[in-house]
């Protein structure tokens, strides 16, 4: 929340959506920070999600990438796989449910550990490394997914 409070918003709530009955139309934003992986019916989530966002609203998310490139590679042994992740997502299957509830418009930003770690460890060298990023980032293979959608 110290992160929302910097950007002027007033109406700024913390919390799970169950602890309180929130009109139709009531927020400008909602964020799924670490949670979507976590949820056994995210589908469920999502259309409470469009139901209490104005026209315009927006959902923000962040989670595990099931399409990343390292999971790619180390398959069965993929950091992701934890005992409290219970359903995954790749940017084919968020953007599909996020359709399916009725947003209008989902958008993904990158975010690639493995490349920064290997880039930053000089694994790698620069021109390898930008390789490896341009590659996961233009097929969706990024770490996590960072997802904007518009409802």
């Amino acid at each position: 929340m110290i992160w929302a409070n910097k950007t002027g918003l007033e109406n700024i709530r913390s919390g799970d959506l169950d602890e309180k009955a929130y009109e139709d139309n009531y927020f400008d934003a909602v964020s799924l920070i670490s949670v979507a992986a976590h949820l056994t019916d995210p589908m469920d989530m999502f259309r409470r999600i469009d139901r209490i966002l104005r026209p315009g609203g927006l959902l923000l998310i962040w989670t595990v990438n099931a399409g990343s490139g390292l999971h790619k590679l180390s398959q069965n042994t993929w950091w992701g796989f934890t005992g409290n992740h219970v359903v995954f997502f790749d940017r084919h299957s968020m953007s599909r449910a996020l359709t399916e509830v009725g947003f209008s418009k989902v958008e993904f930003g990158y975010n690639n550990f493995a490349v920064d770690w290997l880039r930053k460890s000089k694994a790698l060298g620069a021109e390898q490394a930008e390789y490896f990023e341009t590659l996961f980032r233009e097929n969706g293979m990024e770490d996590m997914l960072a997802v904007v959608a518009t409802k």
